[in-house]
C-alpha cells in the first residue's frame, strides 16, 4: 500500500513523464465550491468500494448492496444525462441515495437467485477479483483527457492503480470494508489538498 502511495515518485524518478493538461487536478477543480468538493472526498470512497470491493466478501446482503449500487450508477447516469447535467459532479452522492432504497427493497426480497450468485462468485472469487481491479484500474483514464495522453502515462496510470486497486481489496477482505474505505479516503487526500491548497 505503501508502495502505490508513493508510486508516482518512484516512476518519475525512472521516466520521463509529462502530464497532460487536463487531468485528475483538473477535473478536480472544476467542482463549484469546497462544500462540493468535501461531498466528493467522502462520497468517492464509500461509492468506489462499494461498487469494486464490497463483493469480494460474498454474502445476500453484499451482493444486494453491490447489485443496488450498479443499478443506481445507471440510473443516476441516465438522470445526469437527460435531466440534471450541471449536477454532474454529485453523481456518487445520488448514486449512494438511490442505492439505499434499491438496496433496502431487496432485502425485503428473499431470492434464491442470491443463493445461486454467490456460489457463482465464490466458485470464480480469483477471477472476480482480477476482473474488479482491471476494471477499477481501465475506469480511472476517464479522470483524464485520452487525446493527451502519451502511452507512457497511460501505463504509468494504469500501474498506479491497479496497485491500489490489489492494496484496497486485500484490504477489505482482511480487515472489512470500513478500513478499505478509509484507505481509499487516505489515498485520495493527496489530490484534494493540492486542490485546496
Amino acid at each position: 500500500t505503501l508502495f502505490g502511495l508513493n508510486l508516482e515518485n518512484i516512476l518519475m524518478s525512472f521516466i520521463e513523464i509529462k502530464q497532460p493538461e487536463i487531468g485528475l487536478e483538473s477535473t478536480f477543480s472544476k467542482l463549484h465550491n469546497r462544500y462540493s468538493l468535501l461531498i466528493l472526498l467522502f462520497t468517492v470512497p464509500i461509492y468506489e468500494e462499494l461498487l469494486f470491493r464490497n463483493i469480494l466478501y460474498p454474502s445476500r446482503n453484499t451482493i444486494y448492496l453491490t447489485f443496488s449500487v450498479i443499478v443506481s450508477s445507471i440510473v443516476s447516469l441516465i438522470l445526469i444525462a437527460l435531466i440534471f447535467q450541471e449536477y454532474s459532479i454529485y453523481f456518487h452522492f445520488i448514486s449512494l441515495l438511490i442505492s439505499l432504497a434499491i438496496y433496502f427493497a431487496l432485502v425485503r426480497n428473499k431470492s434464491d437467485y442470491m443463493l445461486i450468485l454467490n456460489r457463482i462468485i465464490t466458485k470464480n472469487y480469483n477471477t472476480l477479483v482480477h476482473l474488479l481491479c482491471a476494471t477499477f484500474s481501465c475506469i480511472h483514464l476517464l479522470n483524464y483527457d485520452m487525446e493527451t495522453l502519451s502511452t507512457t502515462f497511460v501505463i504509468y496510470i494504469l500501474i498506479s492503480y491497479t496497485i491500489q486497486s490489489y492494496s484496497l481489496a486485500l484490504t477489505r477482505v482482511s480487515l472489512g470494508i470500513t478500513w478499505a474505505i478509509a484507505l481509499h479516503f487516505i489515498l485520495l487526500l493527496p489530490y484534494m489538498i493540492r486542490i485546496i491548497a
